[in-house]
C-alpha cells in the first residue's frame, strides 16, 4: 500500500517556500563563501565585506560598480533579516554538513515519504544554511516547519512514516563516505595528485549505489531490465551533474604545483579570514600548507554535490522519483555552477597578473645588476 501524500495545495506552498529559501541562502553562500575578495581591489561593501568574485570579476572586465554596489545591499539585507546575531551552534568544518543533513534527512522522509525531491529540496536548502553559518537558526525554523507539516497530515487523517530500512542505511552510508574520506585527505595533507582524485569524489558514491540497486525490490517489481539498467545509469549522471564546472580545475590542478598555489591561494573559505598571499609568499608556506587550503575552500562544494547526488539516491525507485531527483540536482548545479564558472576567468586573470608582475620584478632586479 503506497504512503498518502500531502495534498496538493500543501505541495504548491511548499514548493514556493523552497524557491524562495533558496534564494535568500543562496545570496548568503554568495556573500559568505567569496567574502574578502574586495581587499584585492582596494574596495569594501559595508558592513560584511566582498560581493563575491563574479562580481569582482565583472567590475573588472566592465568598469561598471552599479552592480556591486547592488549585490552589496542585498544580501547585506537578507544578512540582516536572516543572521543570527551570533552564532548558537559554531560545528567544526568538517562535520557541520553531514550532521545537519543526517538530521534533515530523516525527518524530511518522515514527512515525504513518496516525495523524495521535497526532501532533497529542504535538506538542501538547511544543510547548506548549516554549513555557512553554523546551525545558529537553522533547527528552530526547521522545527516550526516540521509541526507545521505534522498538523496538515493530521488534519488530513494521513499518516507520517519513518523512512524505510533502504533509506536510513542510505544516509548512514552516505555520511560515512562524507566524513570519513574528507578527514583522511585533511590529516594526511595530500598531495596534487591525491586532491585530483579525490574530485570526482560523488561520482564513486554513485557508482557504488548504482552497483547494489535495487534495494526496493517491490516497487522496482514491474520495471523492465532496460529501465533498472537506465536507472543505474542516471545514478551516476545525477551525481556528476553538480561537479562538472568543477572539472576545469582539474587540468589546472594536474599541470604543475604552481597554479594550485597561484590560483587558489587567495580563495579561503568562510570562517577563514581573507588572505592575498603573493607566489613568494607561497613558496615559503609550502606546497602541503596550500593543498590543505585548497581542500578547506573545495569541501563546501563537494559536500553538497556529494549529498544531492549520494545519500538520496537510495530512494530513486521509480522513473518518476528520478525524475524528480535530477531536477533537483540541476537545482543544485545552477546554486554552486555559476561561482565556479565566474571564478575561472577571474582566477585565470589573475595567475596572468601575478605572472606579469614577477616578471617585471626580475627584468627590474636585471637592469640593477
Amino acid at each position: 500500500m503506497q504512503p498518502a501524500s500531502i495534498p496538493a495545495r500543501g505541495n504548491k506552498k511548499f514548493l514556493i517556500f523552497g524557491f524562495l529559501s533558496v534564494i535568500a541562502f543562496y545570496l548568503l553562500f554568495v556573500q559568505q563563501y567569496f567574502i574578502g575578495l574586495e581587499k584585492a581591489f582596494g574596495r569594501h561593501c559595508p558592513p560584511t565585506g566582498g560581493a563575491g568574485i563574479g562580481i569582482a570579476a565583472y567590475r573588472r572586465y566592465t568598469g561598471n560598480h552599479a552592480f556591486d554596489y547592488f549585490m552589496c545591499m542585498l544580501v547585506n539585507v537578507f544578512t540582516t533579516a536572516l543572521k543570527p546575531p551570533a552564532r548558537a551552534v559554531n560545528v567544526p568544518f568538517i562535520l557541520s554538513l553531514p550532521t545537519s543533513w543526517l538530521v534533515l534527512l530523516i525527518e524530511t522522509a518522515s514527512h515525504f515519504p513518496d516525495r523524495p525531491a521535497y526532501a532533497i529540496g529542504v535538506s538542501t536548502a538547511w544543510g547548506m544554511y548549516a554549513q555557512v553559518f553554523g546551525g545558529g537558526v537553522v533547527f528552530p525554523i526547521f522545527f516550526a516547519f516540521a509541526q507545521s507539516a505534522r498538523s496538515k497530515v493530521r488534519a488530513n487523517n494521513l499518516t507520517i512514516q519513518a523512512p524505510s530500512g533502504p533509506i536510513s542505511k542510505g544516509i548512514v552510508l552516505g555520511t560515512m563516505f562524507a566524513v570519513i574520506p574528507t578527514t583522511l585527505l585533511m590529516v594526511l595533507s595530500p598531495t596534487h595528485t591525491i586532491i585530483t582524485m579525490w574530485q570526482p569524489f560523488p561520482i564513486y558514491l554513485a557508482i557504488i549505489q548504482a552497483s547494489v540497486l535495487p534495494w526496493y525490490q517491490r516497487e522496482l517489481a514491474h520495471t523492465s531490465q532496460k529501465s533498472t539498467l537506465l536507472l543505474r545509469s542516471a545514478l551516476i549522471i545525477t551525481a556528476s551533474i553538480p561537479i562538472i564546472p568543477h572539472f576545469m580545475f582539474l587540468r589546472t590542478i594536474l599541470s604543475s604545483p604552481e597554479p594550485l598555489q597561484t590560483l587558489i591561494s587567495s580563495l579561503l573559505p568562510y570562517p577563514f579570514e581573507f588572505q592575498y598571499a603573493s607566489v613568494e609568499d607561497l613558496m615559503t608556506l609550502g606546497p602541503d600548507a596550500e593543498a590543505i587550503r585548497f581542500l578547506k575552500w573545495d569541501a563546501l562544494f563537494i559536500y553538497n554535490a556529494i549529498w544531492l547526488g549520494g545519500a538520496w539516491s537510495w530512494a530513486f525507485s521509480s522513473m518518476q522519483t528520478l525524475r524528480r531527483a535530477i531536477v533537483t540536482s540541476l537545482l543544485g548545479g545552477a546554486l554552486f555552477g555559476p561561482g565556479v564558472f565566474m571564478a575561472y576567468p577571474y582566477l585565470i586573470q589573475l595567475q596572468k597578473d601575478e605572472d606579469e608582475r614577477i616578471t617585471q620584478v626580475g627584468q627590474r632586479k636585471e637592469r640593477k645588476n
